[in-house]
């Protein structure tokens, strides 16, 4: 993702939210947004903006706000 090669770090985000980590649903949400694929990113954030860590919660919740815009 930092690398800018965000088609692979979508895909690679894709593969460990598989495994319902939210944190890895968040980054995946995240990889997406950032190749403005607005509505494929919505189910992932949302998922994470239920996980235990409220830090993934809130910025799931800022990204989420960002699909919206």
């Amino acid at each position: 993702y930092v690398a800018g090669e965000l088609p692979e770090a979508a895909a690679t985000y894709r593969r460990r939210a598989l495994g319902g980590e939210p944190r890895a649903r968040y980054n995946h949400g995240t990889a997406l947004l950032a190749l403005d694929s607005l509505e494929p990113a919505r189910p992932p954030l949302d998922e994470a903006r239920r996980a235990p860590d409220a830090e993934v919660r809130w910025r799931a919740h800022f990204n989420l706000g960002l699909v919206a815009l």
